[in-house]
């Protein structure tokens, strides 16, 4: 777990803008963006006896935080902001010049230090790197693959990036630093991608045959195979599980469902109460199963135990001291 820090968060750059002064008290799973109450909030406590903390941050029209980390991005009013430290008794943002779209989502490296900003329904993507300290943007990329963006991926420091094209020309495409673009697997309808932690493998999740192509990113062999007991997944993710096996999660409407790496067998199964819209690291043994988007719902999540367990964490509302109000 992160702990909140007693620290004063010290930042010097053009466009710093001062936050709220909070102070959060007891072990801290993780942060979230919360859309309901326009803030970032932390999850105090342990899963299972968990609460979600007063709004840092407020105002932001969408936000997403850096995995297993305390720094985010919050985008309002056209403008993309910095957050270095969520768990600051003092926190800063510093902005980034020049005018964001709002993005539809955010893909994160596994270390932080880069975000690619997406839209699925504008076609673009956008990179951002050196985050937290030393952020700088890219340009805004429209992609013309002959398709439409379906899925984005990025590695463990942000080496590599694959997207998913869906439409008169589909498949994955590695996309380097200049943006120019590598055709790596030939699918017909890419609805996740998710890179192995060491980034020697790329999961690549086929919308239109339910199978999931494993590609060897050093001589770009592929095999694919059916992900069996889940007809409808469209998310999936590679991890390490609390015994340190290799472990596939992967959701659809019907549930969650942990794979074995290396035999591909059905380890565990688990039923969801609400569609999961993300598969995203919280704290060091947890996940989110996407962010909150009523007032009334609460937060699901999982531990990545043996045999996974689902949790939510109550819709908890603010009180006036932390809306503001």
């Amino acid at each position: 777990m992160l702990r909140a820090s007693l620290l004063v968060s010290a930042l010097c750059s053009v466009g710093f803008l001062q936050a709220q002064a909070l102070s959060l008290t007891g072990p801290v799973e993780g942060f979230s963006f919360d859309a309901p109450t326009g803030s970032f909030r932390a999850v105090i406590g342990s899963l299972g006896n968990a609460s979600l903390g007063p709004a840092l941050v407020q105002g932001v029209d969408y936000g997403s935080v850096a995995p297993r980390q305390s720094h985010a991005l919050s985008f309002q009013g056209g403008r993309c902001l910095v957050v270095p430290d969520l768990g600051s008794s003092q926190m800063s943002t510093v902005e980034l010049p020049g005018g964001f779209p709002i993005p539809e989502g955010v893909a994160w490296s596994g270390d932080g230090s880069v975000a690619i900003l997406y839209s699925r329904t504008d076609n673009w993507i956008q990179t951002i790197r050196g985050l937290p300290l030393a952020a700088e943007a890219g340009p805004l990329w429209n992609v013309s693959l002959g398709g439409s963006l379906s899925a984005i991926a990025i590695d463990f420091d942000g080496k590599h990036i694959a997207i998913g094209v869906a439409g008169e020309i589909s498949g994955v495409f590695q996309i380097g630093d200049d943006l120019s673009s590598v055709p790596l697997l030939s699918l017909s309808k890419p609805v996740a991608l998710a890179f192995s932690d060491d980034g020697s493998t790329l999961y690549a999740l086929d919308g239109a045959t339910g199978e999931l192509s494993e590609l060897n990113m050093a001589d770009l062999t592929s095999h694919a195979w059916a992900l069996s007991g889940l007809g409808d997944a469209f998310l999936v993710r590679p991890a390490r599980d609390a015994t340190h096996r290799e472990v596939i999660y992967a959701a659809g409407t019907s549930g969650l469902v942990a794979y074995d790496a290396s035999s591909h067998e059905v380890i565990a199964q688990v039923a969801l109460s609400s569609q999961p819209t993300a598969i995203e690291a919280l704290g060091q043994d947890s996940y989110l199963l996407g962010p909150r988007s009523s007032g009334d719902q609460p937060l699901w999540s999982f531990t990545d135990a043996a045999q996974p367990v689902v949790y939510f964490v109550p819709a908890t509302p603010l009180i006036p001291e932390d809306s503001g109000k």
